[in-house]
C-alpha cells in the first residue's frame, strides 16, 4: 500500500510468485546439478537467517525440513556455543512419538536437543489460550506443540528458525500423489480445482446433517472460493505447480505461516522460515516433476541431499510433522458435559442442529472415525465465539480444561 502522486492510495503486490516463475525457465539438468544448486540456495538462505544478535535456535521435529536445517547448521561455522533445538515428545505409546528420530539427527549434528514431554490429553489443556492467541478461528490443532515448543524455546532464545514451506516448495503432502482416476473422480464431483481441495469437515452425509440446512451450502462450499480463485490464476502451469502454488497461496498463508507466526509472539519469539526463500522457492517449483516425486515419496530432492549430507542416519520415511492426538483427545471426552457445552454457546445454535448431534453425544459407542474432525471443529468454534463474540476476548487461563471452560 501507498500513497502515489496524484494523491491516491494504491495497494499492489510487489512480487508475485506465478509472474516470477513465468519468468524463469524449468530446471533442465541433471540430479547431481539440481542438488548442487539445492546445496548452494540453502546455503545462502540458512546464512542469511542466521543474521541475528541473539543466538538462533531450532524446531526439530525428526522429517525432513527440520533435519535439512540442522544439518546445514552443522555444515556452517558455528554460532556462538553449541546450537539448541527444541521437539516434542509424548508420554503415552498410543501417539506417534517422533522425540527418538529428533534426537538422533541432533546427535549427528552437534545440537542440544531439550524434548518436552507431554500426556496426549493433557496438551489440550492449552486449547483455550492458543484460540485466544491465534485471535482468529483457523481450526488448526498444530498451534499446540508449536505453543508449547515456543514456550520452552523463550527461556533462553528470541529466534527459531522452522521447516515451514517444504512441503509446498518441494512437494512433500500426500495429496500432490493422488490416483489419477481418483483425482478425476473428485473433478467430477467437485469442480473448480481439477480434483485438488475438495473435502472439507461437514461434506460426509452425517455431519452435513448436523448443519442447519441455510447453513449447509455456504459451509460446504464457499470455503474453497480461495482453492479455485488460485487454481484459475495458475492455468499455465503443469498440474502439481498448480497444487504446490494453490498450498502457498492459501493453506501456508493463512494457516501455517500465520499458526506458527502467532503462537511464537504469544512467547515473544521469532520464527524464521529459511525454505521460504524466494530464490530457493523458485528453484523447487521449477523443478521437474521427477525430481520431486517419485512413486508413493515427494520431496525426492531434499531427500537425496540430506541422504548425501546427514551422515550416520537411516534414510527418511513418509513425511512426519508435530502429532497432534485429536482422535484419542475426542474420544476421551464425556459427551454428555460436551452437548451441555454446545447447547450453552449462543453461536453454534446459529450453524448446527443440535437435537441431530444429541443422539451421538448421549451413544456409549466409540464416535466413528468420520465424526472426530467436525466436532473438534464445533469445539473450536464455540471456544472462540466465547472469547470473542460472546465476550471482550479477555486472556484466558493458559492451562485449562477446554469443556470445563465452556461450561463455566
Amino acid at each position: 500500500m501507498y500513497l502515489n502522486s496524484d494523491g491516491k492510495i494504491r495497494t499492489e503486490f510487489w512480487w508475485s510468485l506465478t509472474d516470477e516463475l513465468s519468468r524463469k525457465s524449468t530446471f533442465s539438468g541433471s540430479v547431481e546439478e539440481a542438488l548442487e544448486e539445492f546445496d548452494q540456495r540453502l546455503e545462502v538462505s540458512l546464512t542469511e537467517h542466521l543474521r541475528s544478535d541473539v543466538p538462533v535456535g531450532l524446531f526439530l521435529s525428526g522429517g525432513v525440513d527440520s533435519s535439512i536445517l540442522a544439518t546445514q547448521l552443522s555444515r556452517l561455522p558455528a554460532q556462538s556455543g553449541q546450537p539448541k533445538a527444541w521437539s516434542l515428545g509424548f508420554q503415552s505409546d498410543s501417539v506417534q512419538d517422533e522425540s527418538s528420530t529428533a534426537a538422533e539427527v541432533a546427535k549427528v549434528c552437534g545440537i542440544d536437543l531439550e524434548v518436552i514431554r507431554v500426556d496426549p490429553i493433557r496438551l489440550f489443556d492449552n486449547l483455550v489460550y492458543t484460540l485466544w492467541a491465534t485471535d482468529e478461528l483457523m481450526g488448526d490443532f498444530a498451534s499446540l506443540p508449536t505453543l508449547l515448543l515456543a514456550q520452552a524455546a523463550s527461556g533462553s532464545h528470541k529466534v527459531v528458525l522452522t521447516g515451514e514451506g517444504g512441503d509446498e516448495v518441494f512437494a512433500g503432502y500426500g495429496r500432490y500423489r493422488m490416483p489419477t482416476l481418483q483425482r478425476w473422480l473428485q473433478a467430477l464431483k467437485t469442480p473448480g480445482t481439477g480434483g485438488f481441495r475438495t473435502r472439507g469437515r461437514f461434506d460426509k452425509s452425517i455431519p452435513r446433517g448436523w448443519l442447519l440446512p441455510e447453513r449447509r451450502q455456504e459451509m460446504s462450499s464457499h470455503w474453497r472460493e480461495p482453492f479455485k480463485e488460485s487454481w484459475r490464476a495458475s492455468s499455465e502451469f503443469n498440474r502439481l505447480q498448480r497444487q504446490q502454488i494453490n498450498d502457498i497461496d492459501t493453506w501456508l498463508v493463512d494457516d501455517l505461516l500465520t499458526k506458527a507466526d502467532r503462537m511464537l509472539m504469544a512467547c515473544g519469539v521469532e520464527g524464521r522460515v529459511p525454505f521460504l526463500d524466494h530464490d530457493l522457492v523458485l528453484f523447487g517449483l521449477g523443478l521437474p516433476d521427477e525430481m520431486k516425486i517419485e512413486g508413493r515419496l515427494g520431496k525426492q530432492l531434499p531427500r537425496k541431499w540430506l541422504q548425501q549430507n546427514l551422515k550416520g542416519m537411516n534414510s527418511m520415511g513418509k513425511k512426519k510433522g508435530f502429532s497432534v492426538p485429536v482422535a484419542d483427545w475426542v474420544q476421551s471426552l464425556d459427551r454428555k458435559k460436551l452437548l451441555l457445552a454446545f447447547q450453552r454457546s449462543a453461536t453454534l445454535k446459529h450453524f448446527v442442529d443440535l437435537r441431530v448431534i444429541e443422539p451421538v453425544m448421549m451413544s456409549s459407542s466409540p464416535l466413528h472415525k468420520s465424526l472426530i474432525e467436525p466436532l473438534a471443529a464445533l469445539i473450536q468454534l464455540a471456544i472462540w465465539a466465547k472469547l470473542f463474540v460472546e465476550n471482550t476476548g479477555q486472556i484466558p487461563p493458559k492451562q485449562v480444561d477446554p469443556i470445563e471452560w465452556l461450561l463455566s
